[in-house]
């Protein structure tokens, strides 16, 4: 009994000072190795963004000095933010975006030859109807099909 009332006062006690830690404000910043840093103190010619209760993480602030507060803007106005510049990994996801988008167009462009070739090289096509019988294509079918075909090899095979 001793023991379980023990270790409740452990638990209260470790979550009162976790909760008074986790409410110390801190600094973020990232260094020119593209390491992310954080700190308890304002590191010298570094530009860090405080972290806060007021101010939590995610949260745009305005770039401060020491000693200088920002300008107050009027209701309704915010102060314009600088659009961030690509970084590395925004080029590399894009850059495998781009292999993938070319790899399904290769993909397609073989899927439409190969439709165009069968087209072309059989005079009567069966097709599993939706009812799942078989029936044999009309030729206005078959012209559609050949015409699709071909409008996927003109979108898929060519220069992106």
């Amino acid at each position: 009994m001793h023991y379980a009332l023990l270790v409740i006062l452990a638990l209260v006690f470790l979550a009162f000072t976790d909760s008074a830690r986790s409410e110390d404000p801190y600094y973020i910043w990232v260094d020119e190795d593209g390491v992310t840093n954080y700190s308890q103190r304002n590191p010298r010619d570094v530009d860090a963004k405080l972290v806060s209760k007021s101010a939590p993480f995610g949260t745009k602030n305005a770039p401060t000095q020491r000693g200088i507060r920002p300008k107050r803007l009027p209701a309704g106005q915010s102060q314009a933010q600088p659009a961030p510049a690509p970084d590395a990994s925004m080029d590399k996801e894009e850059q495998a975006v781009a292999e993938e988008i070319a790899r399904i167009r290769a993909s397609n462009c073989n899927i439409g030859k190969r439709n165009l070739a069968k087209l072309q090289a059989y005079a009567r096509l069966r097709v599993n109807d939706p009812d799942g019988g078989d029936r044999v294509l009309t030729d206005e079918e078959k012209q559609q099909r050949i015409e699709n075909a071909q409008k996927t090899i003109r979108d898929n095979c060519g220069a992106a």
